[in-house]
């Protein structure tokens, strides 16, 4: 599901958030990374991507948006459009593989997994992460406000959220998954990681370019626009404490 995605939104958004969630999901991995081949599963802008080269590793990224792949493109490693139930990659020729926050928009989501494993060599580690259920008040805050002005959620964000998005949100729900498409010494984490979102301001940016919200928030005329953004900040208020994700981070082996 690609649906929603406006990678310049993305980028003045969302994008700073997930960079450090991806710093943190690939600094979990269980082996080393230095010289390593490794497939970005869902790449979209390069977070992961980012976090991988950081540490000393190659990237192969793949992403079903040719949209979010050509944002800085001069700035990443090359890149290929494809779709994660079938990867054109051939079996076992990466290293490693990371799968940040990307298979929770893939149905079925296992056999994107499956796919990630085949891809991999075997006894390569394997990173997939999710969100934790819990959400914190902000989040809520600005959603009530995009609803109050008309935003309705689209048929692939219900189906995202009421069909596979839970499969996701328990360490034992993720630990399944992973056993189910194959991985070996499955392990699951739970992580918060502090977002540096630090005022209203910098929250309704963050949300207002979110897939499931961009298209909305652009097709409203420039004073309804301004509106909206004034009555989301109203609805956040003083933002009381630090603005953390609670994240799940599945680590494994291929077969």
């Amino acid at each position: 599901m690609t649906q929603g995605y406006d990678a310049s939104a993305w980028a003045e958004g969302p994008a700073p958030v997930y960079d450090r969630l991806a710093e943190a999901v690939v600094g979990l991995a269980p082996g080393p990374l230095r010289g390593a081949l490794v497939l970005d599963l869902g790449a979209g802008t390069g977070a992961a991507t980012s976090a991988v080269l950081r540490r000393g590793g190659r990237v192969v990224a793949v992403d079903l948006s040719q949209e979010m792949l050509a944002f800085a493109a001069h700035e990443r490693p090359p890149a290929t459009v494809g779709d994660a139930l079938g990867l054109p990659l051939r079996d076992a020729c990466v290293d490693a593989a990371v799968a940040a926050f990307s298979l929770t928009h893939i149905d079925p989501p296992v056999q994107g997994l499956v796919e990630v494993a085949r891809v991999t060599k075997p006894g390569g580690w394997v990173l997939a992460s999710s969100f934790d259920e819990e959400r914190h008040p902000a989040k809520d805050a600005v959603d009530r406000a995009l609803r109050a002005h008309g935003w309705t959620p689209s048929d692939w964000y219900e189906r995202f959220k009421t069909t596979t998005e839970p499969m996701f949100t328990s360490p034992e729900g993720l630990a399944e998954l992973g056993c189910a498409a194959g991985l070996v010494g499955v392990d699951v984490q739970r992580l918060s990681v502090d977002t540096g979102l630090r005022d209203p301001d910098a929250i309704v940016r963050y949300r207002f370019g979110m897939a499931q919200f961009s298209g909305f928030v652009e097709g409203l005329d420039a004073d309804r626009r301004a509106q909206l953004w004034r009555d989301a900040v109203g609805e956040i208020g003083a933002v009381r404490e630090p603005v953390c994700a609670l994240i799940l981070v599945l680590a494994g082996r291929a077969g």
